[in-house]
Formats: C-alpha cells, structure tokens, sequence
C-alpha cells in the first residue's frame, strides 16, 4: 500500500523539527535545507523521501513535529484530503 506524507503549511511554526529528526534519523549531520531565515513554506515540493522504511515508529518527520502539521497518509486517505481543502477553498477543480 502506498503511503504518503501530507503538509499543512498553515499549521507549521518553523521549528525545523522535522528536518533535524530526518537528518538523525537517516545518520546525516549536516541537514541542506536548515538556515537561520527559515519561513514555512507555502508551496509543494517534491522531495525524494524513503519515509522512513527502517523505523517501525514511521516517519521521523511525523513523529517529531509539535503541531502535528506533517501526517502519514494512505492513497485513499489524501484524495480524502485533497477534496475536503478543495471545498474548502471554494476553488472549482475543473
């Protein structure tokens, strides 16, 4: 079954949490995209991500984030996603 993380950019504080729990978790000591001017991002990027396939517990990145703005989710469960943020923003997909 694929898995995947979704991101509620409104819910992230910039505390690069999930950057530093990834960069330990995958054993790197230098993590590229922590800098002092950090804003939450706004915009998806696509990031080449294993999520976490070593760790039992799932995602570090999931696991760590204290707003809970990072979320594991099925298939299913991010068209889910995807349609509730689509009717919430009033924006007609066709």
């Amino acid at each position: 079954m694929n898995k995947f993380i979704a991101a509620e950019a409104a819910e992230c504080i910039g505390c690069h949490a999930c950057e530093i729990a990834c960069a330990v978790a995958h054993n790197q000591e230098n993590w590229p995209l922590s800098h002092s001017d950090f804003r939450p991002r706004t915009r998806q990027q696509i990031v080449k991500c294993d999520l976490c396939e070593q760790r039992e517990e799932g995602p570090a990145c999931v696991e760590s984030c204290p707003t809970q703005a990072l979320q594991l989710l099925t298939e299913r469960e991010l068209r889910r996603v995807r349609q509730q943020r689509i009717v919430a923003s009033g924006e007609n997909p066709l």
